[in-house]
Formats: C-alpha cells, sequence, structure tokens
C-alpha cells in the first residue's frame, strides 16, 4: 500500500512539473521568436573604416571584427532564421589544399562580459536560444578573396590609440572548434582593447592527438601564407602572435622553414607567446635561432597542468618538452623568457576561465608585451616572482591567497 501511494505522489509531482514546464515554455516562446529575429535583423554594422573600432550598440553590447584565414575544407550551407543568411558557410574536418580568407563580425555582451571568460548559452539555451545581451553570438561571418581581404585590413586606422601600427594572430590548439577560435580571438581583441586587426588561424583538429600533431605540422605552409599576407599591408610595422597548445607545433614548423618562407633579413613579426607548446626542446632549440634571426622575441607561457600536455606525456614518456613544468622545475631556453603560469592555468587560452582575478594577469601581461616589449618578465608585470633553477631563470605566476 504505501509503495502505491509512493508512486501516486511521484507520478503527481511529475505531472505538475511538466504542466508547469509547458505553461512556461507557452508564455515565453512568442518573445524567443521575436528575440531570435531581432538578431537576425539588428546586426551590428561597424561604422567609418572597416573595424578599426570596437564599436558599443544601442541595444545589447559591442561588435568586434575577427579575419581569419584557414586551411579547413569549407562547405555551403543555407541560412535559416537561427543562421544569419550572411553565414553561408561551414568549417568541415578535413584539410584544404589551399588558404581560405574571410572576416567575421561578433556581438559581445557589454554589460554581462567578464574579462577573459566567453559568455555562452548553457542548459537552458534549447528554450532560450543565445541573446546578444547576455552571449557572444557570431553575427557574420563572409569569405573574402585576397585583394578584398588586404582591403580591409589597410582600411583601418593604423594611427591607432592604444597599439599603434599593430595586428595580432591568433593560433588554436587542440580540439579548438573554429567557432571557439573565433570567440577566443574577440574576447582577446575586446579585452586587451587592441585596437588593430586581429586574426585567427583555424586549422583541422580533432580529437586525435597522434593525427593531430602531422596535421598541425602540414599546416605550417597555410599558417605561413597567412602571416605573408599580414606581413605585406602597408600600415603594419608588428605582428603579435599568441599559440596555444598544438597550434605552436604549426608555428615552430613554420619557422624551422623560416630561411624560405620569409624572404627579407625580418619580418614584422615582434612578439611570440607560445602557451603550453608540445615541443621537444632541442628541436626547439634549433627553432628558436630562427626567433632571432627574424628579430622576433618570444615568451613560453608553461603550465603543470595543460590538459593536452598530458595527453603528450603518455606518447611521448621521456622527451623533454618546452611547455611543461613537472615537480615546480621548468625546462628553460636561451634567449626566451619562460613563465610558469600553472597557477593560472591555460584553459583559458582555449575555453571559459571563471576567475576575473587569475585571467587579469594574463591580460596585463599581453598588453604590456604587446605595447612596450619590456623584458625581462618581472618589469612589465611586477607580480611575477623570479625563480633561480640550478644557473638558470624563469618566472613564475604566485598562487592566490585563497588557492
Amino acid at each position: 500500500m504505501i509503495e502505491e501511494l509512493s508512486w501516486v505522489l511521484i507520478s503527481a509531482v511529475a505531472g505538475i512539473s511538466a504542466v508547469l514546464f509547458w505553461n512556461f515554455v507557452s508564455r515565453i516562446k512568442p518573445n524567443i521568436t521575436l528575440a531570435i529575429k531581432d538578431n537576425v535583423k539588428n546586426v551590428i554594422n561597424i561604422k567609418g573604416a572597416a573595424g578599426s573600432e570596437l564599436v558599443e550598440d544601442s541595444q545589447p553590447g559591442a561588435s568586434v571584427e575577427v579575419l581569419f584565414g584557414t586551411n579547413r575544407n569549407l562547405v555551403e550551407k543555407e541560412g535559416t532564421q537561427e543562421t544569419p543568411k550572411s553565414i553561408n558557410f561551414d568549417f568541415s574536418k578535413q584539410k584544404a589544399q589551399k588558404l581560405s580568407l574571410g572576416v567575421t563580425e561578433i556581438s559581445i555582451p557589454t554589460k554581462k562580459h567578464v574579462a577573459g571568460k566567453i559568455e555562452r548559452p548553457g542548459i537552458f539555451s534549447l528554450i532560450t536560444g543565445e541573446s546578444k545581451e547576455r552571449h557572444f553570438v557570431l553575427q557574420s561571418a563572409n569569405l573574402l578573396n585576397k585583394t578584398n581581404f588586404v582591403d580591409r585590413v589597410r582600411s583601418y586606422d593604423f594611427e591607432s590609440a592604444n597599439f599603434k601600427h599593430s595586428a595580432m594572430v591568433f593560433i588554436h590548439g587542440f580540439t579548438t572548434k573554429p567557432k571557439d577560435a573565433l570567440f577566443r580571438t574577440a574576447q582577446l581583441k575586446f579585452d586587451l582593447q587592441f585596437d588593430g586587426p586581429a586574426f585567427t588561424f583555424i586549422w583541422p583538429t580533432s580529437n586525435n592527438y597522434l593525427r593531430d600533431i602531422d596535421v598541425a605540422r602540414a599546416s605550417a605552409v597555410s599558417l605561413g601564407q597567412l602571416i605573408q599576407i599580414i606581413d605585406s599591408i602597408p600600415g603594419i610595422n608588428q605582428i603579435n602572435i599568441i599559440a596555444h597548445s598544438l597550434g605552436n607545433t604549426a608555428l615552430v614548423e613554420l619557422f624551422s622553414r623560416a630561411e624560405t618562407t620569409f624572404k627579407s633579413e625580418s619580418t614584422t613579426i615582434k612578439q611570440i607567446i607560445l602557451a603550453a607548446p608540445d615541443i621537444d626542446k632541442d628541436i626547439f632549440d634549433q627553432v628558436s635561432e630562427n626567433f632571432e634571426r627574424k628579430r622576433a622575441t618570444a615568451t613560453i607561457y608553461a603550465s603543470s597542468n595543460d590538459r593536452a600536455l598530458m595527453v603528450s606525456r603518455k606518447f611521448r614518456e621521456g622527451l623533454t618538452r618546452v611547455g611543461e613544468i613537472v615537480n615546480g622545475n621548468a625546462v628553460v631556453c636561451s634567449g626566451i623568457d619562460t613563465i610558469d603560469i600553472s597557477a593560472v592555468g591555460t584553459r583559458w587560452f582555449s575555453w571559459n576561465h571563471s576567475s576575473y582575478a587569475e585571467s587579469r594577469f594574463l591580460m596585463d601581461d599581453i598588453a604590456g608585451l604587446f605595447s612596450t616589449g619590456l623584458r625581462p618578465p618581472d618589469k612589465r608585470s611586477p607580480i611575477l616572482r623570479k625563480i633561480h633553477q640550478a644557473d638558470q631563470i624563469f618566472w613564475r605566476v604566485p598562487k592566490s591567497k585563497s588557492g
């Protein structure tokens, strides 16, 4: 009897919950539809020079332009009510034989945005959908030929207030989806208040680490083509590069071919940040000489808790990786500044990071490096602790008091 009553009560509660839920949905559904239509219609347009400033819409947020180069195959798709017609292609998982170029507009919810974070819909997204008031939203994505791509970049005001004559390139890491890479670049540009052109190199990563090592190496050719295009644009005197995880494999492979890829004695590449690079030290020592030859300065953000490096350890036991921190010790390379950011973590470069205070260090250090080039690191970021390791020196972000 008690058991039967229990089932009756459970069924009653479930029924009441279902009724309340569908009443809630029926009430908000018209508003949801209108919100989606508004998001499609009210695409934020940048006035004046294309992408030359971060423009805040009178309603929900700021529009950030992110340009991209990719060696993924692109597939056509039709626009829907939820997908603006200006987004008429998608990135496949297959590697293409040529570089494709394009431009995107991304809306950032200025009133809800927390520095270092990418606000995206959560579990209730099926009900409410994405909204410019609360989320990063990809509003448009258009392919460009090389001439239009260059013209788009040339329209920037390179006498901008914060980062004069500068461009930024972000190279994503292992398992990163194309839209996530675009959102991360937009977040970096917005939080750094980077007022020059920002680029993303999107390569065909998967969930297979060993496969992606080869794919990243093979992607160096397309990455080099993108950087050469940027390097050739009048007004850009400084290219700043941030590479994360396996993205560093493509970058290091590119610099191993630097003598043939970059014809001139030096390029406009000035600052290179390698976040958790999964690179063998002996190989890196050889390639880093090309950094110096091309007059580029490199900084390594090393970590003891990067997920991709943890995966790599299983396959590369006994090999020394320059992005690792093992038992508190760093791999220090000649002429390269190494910073242990284990207290912050490298997830910040791939997807969401929850702590404003922790990501604040990364934003300040990147901004200081790009704008001043100050070295050693503790000159631009006094919070860093200098660590003596035998006859070598590296720097460490201290743990927060709460950690």
